[in-house]
């Protein structure tokens, strides 16, 4: 039997079901682009260790003929900088895998009656979401948004946070990838 739905509705119909078909939509496009780059991610980092591996074949053969290395300094700057751009990568297809989760318990929570009405089941829901957060900017953007702040406020918030956070000097650093 065919469920209804908003196009089609019938005494059926519900504005639950309604939100975990669109939570469920959103957690699908979160997964699909999850994929998609991180297979670019791949081919870029397999293109880099490459690339790295041939620019050191050729500085010991060009430092052979007592050349400088000033190219190659900058080249191996740009492969690290390559680098830090894919691990950021990275920390982004983590976080969004964390709002796919936070997404799908959010939906079965709403789908079981007997925790859509109990405050302990959404305060645990709220303290695992909270807890999925990495960075010290995304929990006090959840503190905010559970304080009653807009999005746009959080945003600014987090922001801020993020605009000011001291800059790491990762020069004598091995970056390592994933």
């Amino acid at each position: 039997m065919k469920a209804s739905t908003s196009q089609q509705p019938d005494l059926d119909w519900s504005q639950v079901r309604e939100t975990l078909t669109m939570v469920a939509l959103a957690v699908a496009q979160i997964k699909a682009s999850m994929t998609d780059s991180d297979e670019s991610a791949v081919r870029l980092s397999t293109a880099i260790t490459e690339i790295s591996s041939n620019l050191g074949k050729i500085r010991a053969s060009y430092l052979q003929d007592n050349h400088t290395s000033t190219e190659f300094d900058q080249i191996e700057q740009q492969i690290q900088e390559s680098v830090v751009s894919l691990q950021s990568n990275d920390r982004l297809n983590q976080r969004l895998d964390h709002v796919a989760q936070s997404l799908i318990d959010l939906g079965a929570l709403i789908e079981d009656p007997a925790r859509l009405y109990n405050p302990q089941a959404w305060q645990k829901l709220q303290e695992g979401i909270k807890g999925s957060h990495t960075m010290e900017e995304e929990r006090i953007m959840f503190e905010h948004i559970m304080m009653g702040a807009s999005v746009t406020e959080a945003l600014e918030i987090y922001r801020h946070h993020f605009d000011n956070k001291p800059v790491k000097d990762d020069t004598d650093d091995e970056i390592e990838l994933f």
